[in-house]
């Protein structure tokens, strides 16, 4: 799930979808709440923002949070208190060879208000990355990677050129990103996945199956899902 912007009827949804689904894990991209302007942000919103996560902790086993750019930074300490894994700037075991390696946030938006997440690490990040990454992990972000999943309706790539970077190296078998909301979809490179499961503010959100197979081979499925 990825881009709630503090809709509430479209969290609903998405409550009663895992219900449903009863998924093992969680994997939340960021964006829970919407950025106004107004730093420091209303006591409101980190309240919602925490009644989220905690939320999303009793629909499944493990829950998985980078922060997007709307969020405020203390998001990385409200995940670490309610019990939820904050992949920013972390590696964590999945299954097997694969773990879930995360960074949250994004690049500045031109023309627009410093947000409360943005970079401040321009020229490290695909270090960063290469640092952090295993050749079968899943990457895990909230701005996607430049050229994949990033295309906005007025024809710009908005995705980060040093994610690029970094995946052009190791290559990792799947991306997931939001920030883009018309950039939804799934997206195939060889072998190569790129997911941005879609803003669930319009009520769509996504499946991940993820299953060993002989020789600890990767096997992936995705589905979007629309209310």
């Amino acid at each position: 799930m990825t881009d709630l912007h503090e809709r509430e009827e479209e969290r609903r949804w998405f409550y009663s979808l895992c219900e449903g689904e009863k998924p093992d894990g969680i994997i939340c991209l960021g964006d829970l709440v919407s950025f106004r302007g107004m730093m420091p942000m209303p006591r409101r919103q980190h309240a919602y923002l925490k009644e989220v996560l905690r939320d999303l902790t009793t629909l499944a086993e493990r829950v998985f949070f980078v922060p997007g750019n709307n969020d405020m930074r203390e998001s990385l300490i409200y995940a670490e208190e309610i019990g939820v894994v904050c992949l920013h700037h972390t590696r964590v075991d999945l299954m097997g060879p694969v773990g879930l390696v995360g960074k949250g946030g994004s690049g500045p938006i031109p023309g627009a208000v410093t947000f409360p997440f943005e970079h401040t690490d321009q020229g490290k990040q695909a270090e960063l990355l290469l640092s952090l990454a295993q050749p079968d992990d899943i990457w895990v972000l909230h701005e996607p990677v430049r050229g994949h999943r990033d295309l906005s309706l007025k024809g710009a790539h908005l995705g980060n050129p040093e994610y690029l970077a970094a995946w052009r190296e190791l290559r990792p078998p799947l991306v997931l990103s939001g920030h883009v909301h018309e950039a939804t979809g799934i997206e195939r490179v060889g072998d190569r996945y790129f997911m941005n499961p879609g803003p669930l503010m319009a009520g769509v959100a996504g499946r991940l199956t993820v299953e060993l197979g002989e020789g600890e081979s990767i096997h992936l499925e995705m589905a979007l899902i629309a209310r």
